[in-house]
């Protein structure tokens, strides 16, 4: 028995407690933290069916139900106001709040019955007094309901409101259980609590204070003994104590707090039915359809809710149009960084016909696409108080296959650039060039996303000979065109039965085996030198000689830089020939910057009166004669342009295509009568 005494003056209770949200919704109530986690017989189902083959959509089917031995057990007292005010009409009926608050207690015991037979209900009625009209009784027989039916019935309307000596009541019945069932208090009142009439605060502070023993909250220790902190404030030493000492153990019941009002237009009342409730949230049951749903509401709670979780693979994710849906409906899923997705229903109540849904899923377009493949990953299920208690299957489908082509890759650098100039530096920036989609494919990810997806690991494969993007590599000059070859494989697991049954009888097959190459062309410069005498050395009585022209070619990498290299090129005139224009062709030069000077001193017979260097077809110069021109590529500081990498435009020089040109002229010298032959001049190289 409950047995409390004041220890202070009387103080206004202004507080709140439990969340029954409502108003066409309410929240439900989690169980008490001291509850064992069950492990109900929970029914689940998951399929998967295919909605569209070509877009690799797929609709996945959830549905979990709690057979009747699978609802908890509980004990449940219904705290019911009989005060005069309770005789009344309630707003819009032509009941009365009784007669209305009677149907509802009966249909609300006939319904926890079908989904909880083991459960227990007690009614306990207060108006100038309290009384236990009957206690708690088992709902598993006919003849147990029509009791409880028959005491509510013989509730009559008269006196206060002490709802304190119901709570009291309440605390004496659910102490005295010994059942082990999860507890709840559904607390009912119209109005304020009193003796007479108003707003009692002794009332108020007592009702309380055993609302916060029931629960098992908001107590005071001292000395060994506990109180009921009816406003949350402590003893501040004083005589001025706002607790009630309590006699007897806490309990951890859960308290359904209802105002049967039109309104909660007294903020004292709102205060004192907030602060019983469990959650600090009264619901106002303001009309008999409103007081009727949370009723329902309070059903569901002391039968099965649970959270539903679906995980999906990391293969798959949700479509644009179910995640819109689910942020309408305000269903919760997180895109976890593995990969996977998690889908929430929290609160669901599994009774009756218990719960579906189902979810539109398409298979990731980096997936490149196999057979046999699970729609979930692990957590999947229902959970009961935080533990995974049912475990959803994991059906599987067939998903179809992403249709790859290859193509061949040609770059062209100069002699002289390492392969870095290509501008590939990486395989997955070259793949992504020679690898690319069937023309009818309408999915089209980024072949890098495909390669580096790791559900893709063992169903494409790729091997390069020789790798082409090593360091090593791509530091190479090479003096001769490179291929390398790139071959790709793609392969599916076997489908089974129940993957292609999930699919429609659609079946994903292996791709062909591609390959590719990719080559890098080297061209080399070439230089055309041409000699051009206005006479030959024929027109004296000595014995005609033959007659050289050396040209000294130097080569720089930098055009005020030191000299590279340097060599000579010798054209010769044979002196019983009637040519006057010889051009002689040096082939397979380095990219840089060249000079070609013409060695005077092997030519005494002639003067230098002019050299033009430049390129074909227009022999504009290009440089100054003394600082010469450029062979290779012609963007900025002597890069290859694109159209020069891919081979569609020629670069600055290029042997065969766009030689550069220098052209010699030559005059008789007439003061000059030497004996001499000057044969051929030596070249030689100087690096």
């Amino acid at each position: 028995m409950l047995n409390m005494k004041k220890t202070g003056k009387q103080i206004i209770a202004v507080i709140t407690l439990l969340g029954m949200l409502w108003s066409s919704g309410f929240s439900v109530l989690a169980a008490p933290e001291s509850a064992e986690p069950s492990s109900p017989d929970i029914e689940v189902t998951k399929t998967a069916e295919l909605k569209d083959w070509e877009s690799r959509t797929y609709q996945i089917n959830l549905g979990a139900k709690a057979s009747s031995s699978a609802v908890g057990a509980a004990d449940v007292v219904l705290v019911i106001d009989r005060s005069g005010s309770m005789g009344e009409r309630y707003d819009g009926s032509r009941q009365t709040k009784m007669e209305v608050l009677k149907d509802t207690a009966k249909d609300f015991i006939t319904q926890l019955s079908a989904q909880s037979p083991a459960s227990q209900v007690s009614v306990v009625s207060y108006a100038s007094d309290s009384k236990t009209n009957i206690g708690l009784t088992s709902l598993d027989t006919q003849e147990n309901i029509q009791s409880l039916n028959r005491a509510i019935d013989k509730l009559w309307v008269s006196g206060a409101t002490r709802s304190d000596l119901g709570l009291e009541d309440a605390y004496s019945v659910l102490g005295a259980a010994d059942s082990g069932n999860k507890q709840f208090v559904i607390f009912l009142t119209d109005g304020e609590p009193n003796s007479y009439s108003g707003f009692d605060r002794e009332i108020a502070a007592r009702a309380e204070s055993t609302a916060s023993i029931i629960k098992g909250e908001d107590l005071i220790k001292r000395d060994g003994r506990i109180f009921g902190d009816y406003d949350g404030s402590l003893d501040d030493g004083s005589s001025h104590n706002p607790y009630w000492e309590f006699e007897g153990d806490p309990l951890s019941a859960e308290i359904f707090s209802i105002g049967i009002l039109k309104s909660w237009s007294f903020q004292r009342v709102h205060d004192y039915l907030n602060y019983i409730d469990s959650q600090h949230s009264a619901a106002l049951a303001d009309t008999a359809q409103a007081l009727q749903d949370i009723f329902d509401a309070i059903t569901h709670q002391i039968a099965v809710t649970a959270t539903v979780s679906d995980v999906l693979d990391s293969r798959f994710e949700l479509t644009a149009e179910q995640k819109a849906a689910f942020d309408t409906a305000g269903v919760t899923y997180t895109e976890n960084g593995d990969g996977t997705t998690t889908i929430v229903w929290p609160d669901k109540d599994l009774s009756g016909n218990g719960w579906q849904d189902s979810v539109e899923v398409k298979a990731k377009d980096s997936f490149i696409g196999d057979n046999n493949v699970l729609t979930n990953a692990a957590g999947s299920g229902v959970s009961v108080d935080g533990v995974l208690v049912a475990p959803f299957a994991s059906p599987t489908v067939n998903v179809r296959r992403l249709k790859l082509k290859s193509q061949d890759v040609d770059k062209a650098i100069f002699y002289g650039d390492s392969l870095r100039q290509t501008g590939v530096t990486d395989e997955a920036g070259l793949e992504a060039m020679m690898l690319g989609w069937d023309d009818a494919e309408n999915i089209r990810p980024s072949i890098g996303d495909v390669f580096d997806a790791p559900y893709n690991q063992g169903l494409i494969k790729k091997a390069w000979q020789p790798e082409p993007c090593t360091p090593e590599e791509l530091d190479k000059i090479p003096d001769s065109g490179i291929v390398y070859k790139l071959s790709v494989t793609q392969s599916v697991n076997p489908p089974t039965e129940a993957s292609t049954n999930s699919s429609s009888g659609n079946v994903s097959v292996a791709g062909d085996s591609l390959s590719g190459q990719y080559t890098v062309h080297v061209v080399k410069g070439q230089l055309d030198i041409t000699k051009e005498i206005d006479a030959q050395y024929t027109s004296d009585t000595r014995p005609n000689t033959n007659q050289s022209f050396v040209f000294k070619i130097e080569r720089r990498d930098e055009l005020s830089g030191p000299v590279q290299d340097t060599f000579y090129e010798v054209i010769s005139f044979a002196a019983n020939e009637d040519t006057k224009v010889k051009t002689n062709t040096v082939r397979g030069l380095r990219k840089g910057y060249y000079t070609v000077k013409e060695e005077s001193g092997w030519s005494w017979k002639y003067n230098l009166t002019d050299l033009t260097q430049g390129f074909e077809p227009v022999p504009a110069p290009v440089y100054k004669p003394s600082e010469g021109f450029y062979l290779g590529g012609s963007g900025d500081n002597g890069t290859a342009t694109e159209a020069q990498l891919n081979g569609t435009a020629p670069y600055q020089g290029q042997e065969g295509k766009a030689p550069s040109v220098i052209r010699a002229s030559n005059a008789l010298n007439q003061n000059t009568r030497i004996l001499g032959d000057a044969a051929n001049a030596l070249n030689r190289f100087v690096n």
